[in-house]
């Protein structure tokens, strides 16, 4: 694909803190191209959700970098432009849906102050709240627009949450952990709910997860994230089938493979307060060498598959064996 929709170059985003500053995102660079599906992956604490609403500025974090949808930046405009983008141009699909729906307005209501906002004046408000409600596969949407929230399964709403987010008919949904809360069986059909808009409108998606499981399910490219770095990026099947960074390695070693048991990776996630020095993941890293425990954070490093890598194992021409080599690292 060469049409770029979203362009994020060096975001980083600072919150103050009790008298110290955390930095939460740290320099991190992706594309998102039209009509295709990125997933942003890691831990809990990597700066998944914190770069994704930085994107349209609705983090209470000091912000720096450049992002630019379709070639405008965004971290330049004034707010009152930036209004043009959010829900219509670039729309969001939080976490917990029940925590995003009002409770004292009826979903159809709810529904209708969206459509209000960013759709066509003209239109039927309550007519299109109902295909919408329609389109995300609730039954007897005409009826169940004039319920509330609570009544409702977790599923249902986030239905609900998708189906609002599509009143402005955007070209990028921004999609955080939308099926954490729910069974396997809601989840496919979450899943395959997306797919299908996507197909239909050829809308972007930028999904944030920590399930790799559904990566692999969904994801063109991925972008792999740890400590508010890029750890490594690329197309999701060369990522899968040969990681390069030993985070990556350890994220899909951490999976039940129906043969042995997940191996957790060790250790604890880094202080956003208090980064060391070197590679953010050298701490847990079971090839670290000298070389990682010192200086910046590596760069990234373009490797033959279309894939960048931010290791000091491929600083040296050609592909290393002394991150892929399980005796390669030294211990801690």
């Amino acid at each position: 694909m060469t049409d770029t929709l979203l362009s994020v170059a060096n975001l980083s985003v600072e919150f103050a803190t009790g008298g110290v500053t955390a930095r939460a995102v740290d320099g991190v660079s992706f594309d998102v191209e039209r009509g295709e599906t990125v997933c942003v992956v890691g831990e809990s604490g990597s700066g998944k959700t914190v770069t994704c609403e930085a994107i349209t500025r609705l983090t209470d974090g000091d912000v720096a970098g450049d992002v630019r949808f379709e070639g405008t930046d965004l971290l330049a405009v004034p707010e009152k432009r930036l209004r043009e983008y959010r829900g219509s141009r670039i729309a969001y699909v939080f976490q917990n849906p029940q925590n995003t729906l009002d409770p004292v307005y009826t979903v159809g209501e709810q529904l209708a102050e969206s459509i209000a906002e960013h759709a066509d004046s003209e239109i039927d408000q309550r007519a299109y709240a109902v295909d919408l409600l329609d389109r995300v596969d609730i039954p007897d949407p005409a009826v169940r627009a004039d319920n509330y929230p609570h009544e409702f399964s977790g599923g249902m709403k986030q239905r609900i949450a998708i189906a609002r987010a599509l009143a402005g008919d955007p070209d990028l949904l921004v999609v955080d952990e939308p099926t954490t809360a729910l069974d396997v069986t809601l989840e496919s059909q979450i899943l395959n709910l997306l797919a299908d808009i996507q197909h239909e409108r050829d809308t972007a998606v930028l999904f944030v997860t920590h399930d790799m499981g559904v990566v692999a399910e969904i994801a063109d490219r991925v972008v792999v994230m740890y400590g508010g770095k890029v750890m490594e990026r690329g197309p999701v099947g060369e990522v899968f089938t040969d990681p390069a960074h030993p985070y990556t390695r350890a994220l899909l070693g951490s999976l039940p493979d129906g043969d042995s048991l997940p191996e957790p990776i060790r250790g604890t996630p880094p202080n956003p307060t208090d980064h060391a020095s070197g590679c953010r993941f050298h701490p847990r890293c079971d090839h670290v060498v000298d070389a990682c425990r010192s200086g910046d954070h590596p760069p990234h490093f373009e490797l033959e598959d279309d894939r960048e890598v931010a290791c000091v194992h491929y600083e040296t021409e050609g592909r290393p064996t002394t991150a892929l080599d399980e005796s390669g690292g030294e211990d801690i």
